[in-house]
């Protein structure tokens, strides 16, 4: 048998042994089947009113982000916790010069954001500015903002910008946090 032969079925069955360990050993490794997974289920929604939980009798206020619950079980972490004292602050979204209504953006049975002609109430400390629209039916992403369809982003004649008490944010504005009388301004204009 040639060197080259002997080579060749070395490195098959090494590869065979690697395979069948690749599969083996991860078995191992999760040895107590028994112990609870704290695992819920996400749960779709298309607002606050369909995600409520039950915990200890006692209704718990979930915020529906993305589609989906953002807690779904009573032991999962509360991140967007629910806070009876709304933040309060103004809020435009300018387009080419002309502000666009807010009044009826957000979905009524949203708990979370309220949306007012050029103000917003949130019910929660830790929303960004990318969330906040979201519930109003509006996409931004610091590059572009999606509104009703329609697309408009930053390029060669045209700015997009989040301003916040007068002052333009330039790293990553769509995590922006709004506190309590902040006057916030999205606005898409031709640069000059």
């Amino acid at each position: 048998m040639a060197l080259s032969e002997k080579v060749k079925r070395w490195m098959t069955i090494t590869f065979l042994v690697l395979l069948v360990i690749g599969f083996v050993v991860p078995g191992f490794l999760n040895l107590d089947e028994t112990a609870p997974q704290n695992i819920a289920e996400p749960r779709l929604c298309q607002s606050d009113s369909e995600c409520y939980l039950t915990c200890e009798d006692i209704p718990l206020t979930v915020l529906c982000l993305h589609n989906i619950c953002q807690q779904n079980a009573c032991d999962e972490p509360k991140y967007y916790a629910y806070q009876e004292v709304p933040i309060t602050f103004s809020f435009s979204v300018e387009v080419n010069g002309k502000n666009l209504s807010l009044k009826n953006r957000g979905n009524e049975k949203d708990i979370f954001v309220k949306f007012q002609e050029s103000s917003l109430q949130v019910f929660s400390r830790v929303l960004t500015v990318q969330e906040i629209l979201e519930k109003g039916k509006i996409s931004y992403d610091g590059a572009c903002v999606l509104i009703d369809g329609e697309n408009y982003c930053a390029d060669s004649s045209h700015g997009l910008k989040l301003e916040v008490n007068g002052k333009e944010l330039l790293s990553f504005p769509q995590s922006y946090v709004p506190k309590e009388g902040d006057a916030v301004v999205l606005k898409y204009e031709l640069k000059k």
